[in-house]
């Protein structure tokens, strides 16, 4: 049956008890099947070598009469070209499952590093600044996550970390960009659909942060070796002195060493659990930080067990929170003699962040898990706070081990340059 189709004629078409269809009056083809369901759809009919052949082109009320006669038009061209359209619906959706496929099999880093190689043709300089970024700040975070499974709140969590945590807002910014343009490749080769960077929110310049202070020179191992040296000669009580001995073994930030309680430390298995505040994008979020404690800290605080013990806190003080302050830390770190514009009390984490990487050969990842920063599984899930927790007993204690043996070190220099000064002195009153 061929009649003049309208969507109000559609509209009105009836089921009956076998399927049934008409074709439009305009010809190519086209013709609307009614399933006995009532379900109605849009077919198109042609020939290929002499061989009838029919194509699904939509079902009706989401394609209309126009829309379906316009498509038919189109795919009508083809065939006159002797394309079998049918065929080549077929073959692009496996170049689409072959693409996802593709895609899920490629990690976010393969896409930069493509990216960046493709970067470095236009402008080798440029290039090589963006992997320095990539390579040094996103690379540890997202590790092998498939690209198919980064989000959005994923790469501006990344690009906010830059800046708070690191202070460096034009990385920051600049990083933000890297991922705009990234995600744009992959988009332009069917890896991910939709561009997510570009929802990432602007950067907004926060009040400028200084970095802390701190040695991070490989260069000057000797001299942060001689810092350690000075923390241990503290002449403070032991509330104090204990506190500045530990900044540097467990690297906390000086905040949360401040309000260590002793319910905190589990003595069995040598840990110091605790319990930070963290704000993301408007919401609070409670975060437990497991950090495994060395011998060497163990030690440092079975002896101040013995003094303060019955207080709540492992840094009691006659202040209103009950801990001691940072001013108390500050004091008794001046007081050993440290420069804090070289070494900063909050200056150790980076310390730490450094030699970790480049000294003892730490993965990036487990170090920054012990950092409590955010690094992410392949499933783009940040990991829990218990991950690598047997890899991050063993750093924490080569970590102690390594302190030792630069200190040791140091305090031998120290000596030794105290006994030339003496016998200079002593030749010095013998001349006549």
């Amino acid at each position: 049956m061929t009649e003049r189709l309208t969507n109000i004629r559609v509209k009105n078409l009836k089921p009956k008890s076998l399927r049934y269809k008409i074709f439009d009056y305009l010809g190519k083809g086209l013709h609307i099947v009614i399933q006995p369901t009532g379900n109605k759809s849009w077919y198109m009919k042609y020939r290929i070598a002499g061989k009838e052949k029919s194509l699904f082109l939509g079902r009706y009320p989401e394609l209309s009469v126009k829309e379906a006669r316009e498509l038919c038009h189109d795919e009508h061209k083809k065939t006159s070209k002797g394309i079998d359209v049918s065929k080549e619906r077929v073959l692009e959706r496996q170049r689409i499952m072959l693409s996802a496929s593709e895609a899920k099999s490629k990690s976010f880093k393969d896409i930069c590093n493509a990216w960046v190689e493709q970067k470095k043709k236009s402008n080798e300089q440029k290039g090589k600044e963006a992997h320095g970024r990539l390579n040094k700040y996103v690379y540890p975070i997202f590790n092998d996550i498939p690209i198919t499974e980064i989000k959005t709140y994923m790469l501006e969590d990344c690009c906010k970390e830059i800046r708070d945590e690191h202070g460096y807002y034009e990385t920051a910014r600049k990083t933000r960009q890297d991922f705009i343009n990234i995600c744009m490749y992959a988009v332009k080769r069917d890896y991910i659909e939709n561009n997510i960077a570009r929802d990432i929110d602007y950067l907004e310049r926060i009040k400028e942060v200084e970095s802390h202070p701190a040695i991070t020179d490989k260069r000057k191992i000797n001299e942060f070796g001689e810092v350690i040296r000075k923390l241990y000669t503290s002449k403070e009580n032991i509330v104090l002195a204990t506190a500045i001995k530990l900044l540097p073994h467990v690297f906390a930030r000086p905040s949360e060493l401040r309000r260590m309680k002793w319910s905190d430390i589990d003595f069995t298995h040598a840990e110091w659990t605790y319990r930070i505040t963290k704000v993301t994008n408007g919401f609070t979020q409670k975060i437990d930080r497991i950090v495994p404690l060395s011998p060497q800290v163990m030690s440092l605080i079975r002896e101040l067990y013995k003094e303060t013990g019955n207080f709540e806190y492992c840094f009691p003080a006659n202040t209103k929170t009950g801990f001691i302050n940072k001013k108390h830390l500050s004091d008794a770190v001046d007081c050993v003699g440290i420069d804090r514009r070289v070494q900063s009390i909050h200056g150790f984490r980076a310390s730490f962040r450094t030699f970790s990487d480049e000294v003892l050969k730490w993965r990036p990842e487990i170090a920054r898990q012990q950092m409590g920063h955010k690094v992410f599984d392949k499933n783009g899930r940040a990991y829990n706070r218990t991950l690598f927790l047997s890899e991050r007993i063993n750093m924490m204690n080569e970590w102690s081990n390594w302190l030792d043996k630069i200190r040791m070190k140091a305090e031998d220099n120290y000596f030794v340059t105290r006994r030339n000064q003496k016998s200079y002195r002593d030749v010095a009153t013998d001349s006549p």
